[in-house]
């Protein structure tokens, strides 16, 4: 039988597709230079690249759930839920601007594609 975990956050459903990330501290996590509050700063760039990473390399349509251990005890209650909200609130705004961007590839590809086919 696996190792039980203590856990401060949301249960992990079983069957999901686990992505762990070890750090001694929260801040580790988001970008050290972004002045905004906890719940609306970036991700760090390298934590960024190794959770999309991870994720990329589970099966297409798996459930993914983030496990986030730290070298202390559990701070304040509300910390899960605000590392959770944080998180979720990133990849949200990211996925927002990845999808405008897109768009806006697909409008400038149609009309370069209808300027050199209609005429």
């Amino acid at each position: 039988m696996g190792e039980e975990r203590q856990s401060a956050g949301d249960a992990i459903p079983a069957g999901c597709e686990l992505i762990e990330v070890h750090v001694a501290a929260l801040k580790q996590l988001f970008n050290a230079i972004d002045a905004s509050p906890f719940r609306e700063r970036d991700l760090d760039t390298d934590a960024d690249e190794f959770i999309v990473g991870w994720a990329r390399e589970a099966p297409r349509g798996a459930l993914l759930a983030l496990l986030v251990s730290l070298d202390r005890d559990p701070g304040p209650v509300d910390e899960p839920a605000k590392l959770r909200d944080a998180i979720h609130a990133f990849f949200i705004h990211r996925a927002r601007i990845t999808r405008s961007r897109l768009h806006q590839l697909l409008a400038s590809g149609a009309s370069v594609f209808c300027w050199g086919w209609c005429s």
